[in-house]
């Protein structure tokens, strides 16, 4: 909007990126976007397969570090071959966590992960100036925007327990099980693959619809009694 001559949008596609996420960027880049306005810049996309390196598929406690850190790469080095100075995220306020310096481990694992970007010299404006994630979401709406109010999604690796490998097959399933109850007309779903069960995450109002095409019985707090 400020800098339509010198700006590049790039769209990182990988094996790990939910459809839905995927499917709304598509939809942005052909003009397809319901109602609203679409992409007017010039658009890279990119493909990366961070399940080919080893650091991502054991699936550790670092895993998010070396994916984001392959994908960064990625994206900064085009972006230098093609005479952009400065690349920048996506990443808000909200994205912060609950981050305590020296007094808890997961929070030490955000912020690592959040390194990986920094380290490659990227910056993100609206964490740094304090835009939530709710206040991108309002300003998104403002300006017409469908996805204001497109559901939450995460990476598809979050589905798989970390220790457990990751494999192709592993999120292959987990993806076309979330496609087919995206299809049914659920909103916010998450199945995730442990131990070789399927366990299906939702919110209250999807449980209900769930519950309705098994016959289940649903309570006030969207459980289905054993």
């Amino acid at each position: 909007r400020i800098m339509p001559a010198s700006t590049l949008l790039v769209h990182l596609t990988t094996p790990l990126i939910g459809t839905p996420e995927q499917a709304s960027f598509e939809r942005a880049v052909d003009g397809q976007a319901d109602e609203g306005p679409h992409f007017k810049l010039p658009v890279l996309n990119l493909s990366v397969d961070q399940l080919q390196l080893p650091q991502v598929a054991c699936n550790d406690a670092d895993r998010c570090y070396h994916c984001k850190r392959a994908g960064f790469t990625a994206i900064v080095n085009h972006a230098k071959s093609l005479g952009f100075p400065t690349v920048i995220d996506g990443s808000n306020a909200s994205d912060r966590g609950d981050y305590r310096p020296g007094n808890d481990q997961q929070g030490a694992l955000i912020q690592r992960n959040g390194c990986a970007a920094q380290e490659l010299g990227v910056r993100s404006p609206l964490m740094e100036v304090g835009f939530t994630k709710d206040e991108e979401r309002e300003l998104l709406r403002a300006w017409g925007y469908p996805v204001w109010n497109l559901p939450a999604g995460a990476c598809l690796a979050t589905r798989v327990p970390t220790g457990e490998e990751l494999t192709r097959e592993k999120v292959d399933v987990i993806r076309t099980c979330e496609d087919y109850l995206h299809d049914l007309g659920l909103d916010q779903v998450r199945a995730r693959l442990v131990g070789g069960c399927m366990h299906i995450e939702a919110e209250p109002a999807d449980v209900a619809k769930i519950a309705a095409l098994s016959g289940a019985a649903v309570d006030a707090e969207g459980k289905t009694p054993l």
